[in-house]
This record gives structure tokens, C-alpha cells and sequence, in this order.
């Protein structure tokens, strides 16, 4: 990874993507106020709608329970959620720099904590932190101790009272209408019945649940021996071709062409290679190295960290522009590959996509917004 990173190709690669490709006119451009608001507005608006649907949360319900308006609602749910968040993103970046829209920022951050809770699942609580942690150290370039205080608190918040909420997330039956304070009174009262469970399961394992979820050594290690013991069969991933086509399935959707998604690799992982047999139970990360692994061996993990490399030192070009745009497209690029668990071809279309689309669409709305001085 570190020769990746040293080799300098990552600086070649982005001065043909920033000067030959001209990203340069869509990263260096700044934002307004206007534009961050408008986008948590509207996000958090159709979340409302979402969730006073039932439609709003972790395995809560799919757009086959609705037909019209709704059905495309749910469809695009998850792009819905994230222009929330791209907004308070950006408007916690103007409120550091500036000390202004104090009430904006406050409140956005109330509702993005509430919508991140009733998700029912723990990342877009930690999502939503390092959304504020970030904004915050390009500002101010120092990470304070009641930061560090503040990601500690987030994390136990994250593995106990929202692991509370995912689980009755995944038990509430709100298919019809909801309000937020229905919402409320019954999860206090599934909370009151299942004390002792959650006691025993969340609460006595948070350091477990942890350090599980973050460390992929263990699970690495196993897919390594399993390789090394029992090879690759027919029905088994394909590895390397998955890698091959990424520049392909950055291009053209991969149901357009396999009629397929990217398959679940820890879903795959917990079957095949653990031998469980609940293929509902949540993925188990393997890593990076197991993957490469999986792939070529040690010569392919050789290679697959040197272009990791590569990639991370182009990333690092992005973010020493220093303006708005450019510092968002570093975040969505970070976070695509910042924490790959398993899906290496998943996480780098995810990547490439977000460099090379999100910098035009966003010039041309921003440009929209300053022609129609809203």
C-alpha cells in the first residue's frame, strides 16, 4: 500500500483526470448557503413522507407494498437520504468557516440524529459523526478531545441504543400510517418488555460488538486457510473477473449486462467458507487481503494494496484543493473506499462513479441554483 502511495502515479493519474478530462472547472467551484438548505429541505421532507408511510428504515418495507408516487419513492430512498446528508454536510462546512446559520445547523443535526436512529441500523449514526467530524477538522485542522469524547459516546451510542432500535425496527408493523409519536410509545414499550434481553445481548457485549464489526483479521485469516485447503470451485466468485470488469460496471449498471447486483460477498463468506446455513443473518466482513487473496494469492494482494495505494494518494489531490465541492467529492470518494470489509469490485465502481459523475451534476445544479438566484 505505502509503495502505492509513494510511487507518485496517484498524482499522474489525477492530473489527466483534473487538467486532461477539465474536472478543474467543477472542483474548484464554492457553494452558497442556499444550496446546502435547499437539498436538507427537500431530503428531509420526502424522509418525512417515507416514514409516515412505513417506508422509512432497515427491513421495514419494499416498493412492491406501494404502487404511484410512492413505489418510485421507496425505489429511490436511498439517493433520497443521502441529499439530506450531503446538505448538512456542506452547511456544517459554511457554519466552522463562517459562525453563521447556527440555528440551521442545529436543527438539521437534531432531525439527521432522529432519521439516522429510526433507520434502524447503526452505520448512519456513525456516518452522521464523521460527517461533522470532517467539516470540522478542514476548518479548524486540530481534533480536539471532546471530538475524541464525542466519537467514543457515538460508537457505544451506536452498538447499544441504536442496536435497541434496529431491533425493533425489524419487529415494528407499521404498514399502514405512522406518526413520530406512535413511533415513540411503541418502541418504549417493546424496550420495557425485552429489558432482560437487551441487557444480556447489547448492553454486556458492547466491546464485542465492536471490535467484530471493525476487525476482519479473524474472518481474513479463515478465508486464507480455506483457499490454501479447498481452492476455488465452480461455484465459487469469480475474483479476478469481478476486478476486470469494474471499468465496465462503472459505466453501464451491472443488471444491464449480467441482470444481476454484486453479490453478497459476506453473505457468500458466512455459507460457503463458515458453513452456516441462514443466509438472512448479517455479512461477515473478510477484508481486502482475503479477497486479493482469494484471487491470486500473494501476488495479487501485492498488486491490489499497490493500486489501493494509488488510489488513496488521488484522493489525497482532491482534498488539497481546498474548496467545497472538492472536499464533498473527497468524502463520497473516501467513502467508497476508505473501509473496504469484502466487496473490493463494489467499493471501486462506487468510487470511480463518484468522482467522475457527482463533480458535473453538481456544477450544473449549483449553476442552476446562482441563474435562478434562489
Amino acid at each position: 500500500y505505502w509503495m502505492g502511495y509513494m510511487s507518485k502515479l496517484g498524482d499522474y493519474l489525477f492530473a489527466i483526470y483534473y487538467e486532461g478530462f477539465g474536472f478543474k472547472k467543477f472542483l474548484q467551484m464554492d457553494i452558497n448557503a442556499v444550496f446546502p438548505k435547499s437539498l436538507i429541505v427537500g431530503g428531509l421532507f420526502l424522509n418525512l413522507i417515507l416514514f409516515s408511510n412505513g417506508a422509512f428504515g432497515r427491513g421495514i418495507a419494499t416498493a412492491d407494498n406501494f404502487s404511484g408516487f410512492m413505489k418510485y419513492l421507496v425505489v429511490f430512498s436511498g439517493y433520497i437520504e443521502k441529499l439530506s446528508l450531503i446538505g448538512y454536510f456542506l452547511l456544517a462546512l459554511i457554519y466552522f468557516k463562517t459562525k453563521k446559520y447556527k440555528t440551521w445547523y442545529w436543527t438539521t443535526l437534531f432531525l439527521q440524529i432522529f432519521f439516522a436512529l429510526v433507520s434502524g441500523a447503526r452505520g448512519p449514526i456513525i456516518f452522521l459523526f464523521i460527517l461533522t467530524l470532517l467539516p470540522y477538522y478542514y476548518v479548524f485542522r486540530k481534533i480536539t478531545v471532546t471530538m475524541l469524547l464525542i466519537g467514543v459516546f457515538t460508537m457505544i451510542f451506536a452498538f447499544t441504543i441504536a442496536s435497541e432500535v434496529k431491533r425493533f425496527t425489524q419487529a415494528f408493523d407499521n404498514s399502514s400510517d405512522v406518526s413520530v409519536t406512535e413511533y415513540a410509545d411503541a418502541f418504549l414499550d417493546f424496550r420495557e418488555e425485552s429489558a432482560t434481553e437487551f441487557e444480556r445481548k447489547i448492553y454486556n457485549s458492547v466491546y464485542y460488538s465492536i471490535m467484530e464489526r471493525l476487525n476482519t483479521v479473524a474472518p481474513g485469516s479463515i478465508a486464507i486457510k480455506y483457499k490454501d485447503d479447498h481452492g476455488i470451485d465452480k461455484t465459487d466468485p469469480k475474483f479476478v473477473q469481478e476486478l476486470i470488469t469494474i471499468p465496465l460496471f462503472t459505466l453501464v449498471p451491472r443488471s444491464k449486462v449480467l441482470n444481476s447486483k454484486f453479490m453478497s460477498w459476506g453473505n457468500w463468506f458466512r455459507i460457503k467458507v463458515l458453513g452456516y446455513s441462514d443466509p438472512y443473518m448479517s455479512n461477515t466482513s473478510f477484508g481486502q487481503v482475503a479477497y486479493f487473496y482469494m484471487g491470486g494469492k500473494w501476488f495479487l494482494v501485492i498488486i491490489g494494496f499497490f493500486v489501493y495505494g494509488m488510489t488513496l494518494r488521488f484522493c489525497n489531490n482532491i482534498l488539497e484543493l481546498e474548496s467545497g465541492i472538492s472536499f464533498l467529492i473527497f468524502l463520497a470518494a473516501l467513502s467508497a473506499i476508505g473501509y473496504i470489509s469484502a466487496s473490493v469490485p463494489g467499493s471501486y465502481v462506487s468510487f470511480l462513479r463518484n468522482v467522475i459523475f457527482i463533480p458535473p451534476i453538481f456544477y450544473i445544479v449549483i449553476k442552476l441554483f446562482n441563474r435562478l438566484r434562489l
